[in-house]
């Protein structure tokens, strides 16, 4: 074959060869790739899940119910993914630890009988911040001051004075502590 048309028999078996490979290597591919796409999809709902369900606990702090509950909750979720494999052993480990015990405050105004008093829950942050009331408790006249920017304090009789402020005040705590505040109680606002 003396034609320019001509492809020799070895030239088109292996690009037969190439275009089978690169066909087998797209299918192959996407098969992959859908396949991992739906395990990745139920991971992401099946985490979802998991950390719904973690969400609806009380406070996870330790020694809490709530700890308790997560432990539990994890526990259970090994045992049925292990149930299969006899070599592994799952349980819960127990350890002896300090663990601060909080009394919930209450707020009343003083001279009124028969009132409901507020229930004030301690706040626990990233820290060991145990509190210093007395038995006594705090007495004093209350102040608003919003987010406790010193002008807010302006007008306002601060010597021993219960000082409320809204939580997402910052490092403003400090102004009411150099004014000379007893108390100091944040509220929820402004977050």
């Amino acid at each position: 074959m003396n034609s320019i048309f001509a492809i020799p028999a070895r030239k088109v078996l292996s690009s037969l060869c190439i275009a089978m490979l690169f066909a087998s290597c797209f299918v192959f591919c996407f098969t992959v790739q859908d396949s991992f796409a739906k395990k990745s999809s139920d991971s992401a709902k099946q985490f979802r899940k998991t950390t719904y369900a973690l969400s609806l606990l009380h406070d996870r702090f330790t020694g809490s119910q709530g700890v308790k509950e997560a432990a539990r909750f994890i526990h259970d979720h090994f045992k049925a993914d292990f149930s299969n494999h006899k070599s592994v052993k799952t349980g819960i480990q127990s350890f002896l630890l300090p663990v601060t015990h909080f009394k919930i405050g209450t707020l009343k105004r003083a001279g009124i009988i028969n009132q409901q008093p507020v229930m004030l829950p301690p706040l626990r942050l990233n820290a060991v911040t145990p509190p210093t009331t007395t038995k006594e408790g705090i007495t004093g006249h209350i102040i608003y001051v919003k987010n406790g920017d010193l002008v807010e304090f302006n007008g306002k009789d601060v010597q021993g004075a219960i000082v409320i402020m809204n939580l997402a005040s910052g490092k403003n705590w400090v102004n009411a502590a150099q004014l000379g505040a007893s108390a100091l109680s944040t509220l929820m606002t402004g977050i």
